[in-house]
């Protein structure tokens, strides 16, 4: 009888226990959240001034849910500046080293060497030039290269940092509550 009543005051608090795991995933989810909408702060602080549509390309997207809880989200640019693919003089497009495609945004990150620019379809450029104020018209541009932002990897790695963070705070509660 004794084991019963033993077994039965253990299961009763087993129960208690488990009723205060949903508050601690609603805390999760609103801190994951949270790291995310300051990742796209930091990367939105890092993109350079002259890319304004790369800028309010910044967002967030939900990449995972349970019952409306969102437990999964990914900071991503859904501006198509972002996403188009740089090629040099002859129209081969550059890879990266795992294969894929250099984009504008791997640019703005990393940065880039001192290159030439000159029109694909066109026989000349012609653009406004905002930082000179003047109207710009040629056949080529000797372009001194952009210096890296990090506009995508510091925030990555600040995320990822915060998260570790998070995590190791929510298995230390989720601890105690099973001692």
């Amino acid at each position: 009888m004794a084991k019963a009543a033993d077994f039965a005051r253990r299961l009763n608090f087993i129960g208690r226990q488990l009723e205060q795991l949903p508050a601690l995933v609603v805390e999760a989810n609103k801190a994951i959240r949270q790291i995310a909408v300051e990742a796209v702060a930091e990367a939105k602080a890092l993109t350079p001034d002259t890319a304004e549509s790369i800028r309010a390309g910044w967002t967030i997207v939900e990449t995972g849910s349970i019952e409306g809880q969102s437990y999964r989200v990914k900071v991503v640019n859904t501006s198509p500046s972002a996403s188009k693919i740089l090629t040099d003089v002859y129209g081969h497009r550059y890879r990266k080293p795992g294969g894929q495609f250099f984009t504008v945004l791997d640019a703005l990150d990393k940065g880039t060497t001192r290159h030439d620019i000159v029109p694909a379809k066109k026989n000349a450029l012609a653009f406004f030039f905002k930082r000179m104020g003047a109207f710009f018209v040629g056949t080529y541009v000797d372009h001194p290269g952009q210096a890296p932002s990090n506009l995508v990897t510091l925030p990555k790695l600040h995320a990822a940092q915060k998260a570790k963070n998070l995590r190791r705070r929510l298995e230390r509660k989720a601890r105690r509550l099973f001692r």
